[in-house]
């Protein structure tokens, strides 16, 4: 027993310390797991996450926890994403305008589809026609764009490190338009100062047309309105228009379709404006 008495207190110490020891093994590996796990999160993490929207008719500003500017047009929809390292915006449906604030450290990529567009400290707006077609406008600086298949990671470290000649894609300079159809880039084109300014009317809350077909001006007229527009004579398609219109205003547009083109409308219901060539001409 006297044996037994000696080595217990030596034998509980020596345990005590390995299993202290053991713990802080332990403890050291999960600070370190959640170190590196919080590190490598908050590089992921979005610091800023939210949702800017329109409705029909709708046209509104916002700015941006960065500083930059974002312009929604009528019926649109952007998500926006900012981390530490990258700035990213996702234009889920509509038009939008970004003036963007300059920071190397994080580039301002706006998603669309397939499509990515990134600022090279720029002014321009995006137009997503459809799911396949989109328009971006330049005004200011230029835009690279890009396919969005890319890891976001590696888009991030492609716009900090390369240089500008070197970015895969295409750069849009100032003064251009780029059309995108089906998902992929067609061509860009310079555009006059008058031309830019009637493709961005919408901002002053104008729509501007210079030579449109009749059904086309309605289309575009249709995006700020519930009201929808049947043309009942064939012969009024091939109607050109021109002229400026406040975006929201169906009447002022019907006058000045009777009394310029001789056009005669019937209100079907709250919906619905049904367009056809009167038999009374204007003398």
């Amino acid at each position: 027993m006297a044996r037994y008495n000696n080595v217990t207190p030596r034998f509980i110490k020596y345990a005590m310390l390995v299993s202290l020891a053991f713990i802080l093994i332990i403890a050291s590996n999960l600070v370190n797991n959640i170190t590196t796990f919080t590190q490598n999160d908050n590089e992921q993490q979005f610091a800023e996450v939210s949702t800017l929207q329109t409705s029909i008719g709708q046209q509104a500003r916002f700015s941006l926890s960065d500083g930059s500017k974002v312009k929604l047009n009528t019926n649109s929809l952007v998500k926006v994403s900012f981390s530490k390292k990258m700035r990213l915006l996702t234009l889920i449906k509509g038009e939008a305008s970004f003036d963007v604030t300059k920071d190397k450290s994080r580039p301002f990529m706006v998603r669309v589809g397939k499509n990515s567009f990134t600022a090279l400290g720029t002014i321009f707006n995006i137009e997503k026609k459809s799911n396949k077609d989109i328009e971006l406008v330049v005004t200011e600086g230029r835009v690279l764009i890009s396919e969005s298949y890319q890891p976001i990671d590696q888009l991030v470290k492609q716009q900090t490190r390369l240089t500008t000649d070197r970015l895969p894609g295409v750069v849009i300079a100032s003064g251009e338009i780029a059309t995108i159809e089906n998902s992929a880039y067609t061509a860009n084109k310079r555009m006059s100062f008058e031309q830019i300014q009637r493709v961005l009317a919408w901002q002053q809350g104008m729509l501007v047309f210079n030579g449109q077909p009749l059904d086309e001006a309605l289309t575009e007229v249709s995006r700020y309105t519930t009201i929808k527009f049947e043309i009942i004579d064939s012969k009024l398609t091939q109607t050109k228009v021109s002229g400026y219109f406040k975006a929201n205003d169906i009447d002022g547009l019907l006058e000045s379709l009777k009394n310029n083109f001789n056009v005669q409308f019937e209100k079907v219901n709250n919906n619905i404006i049904r367009l056809s060539l009167s038999n009374k001409k204007n003398h």
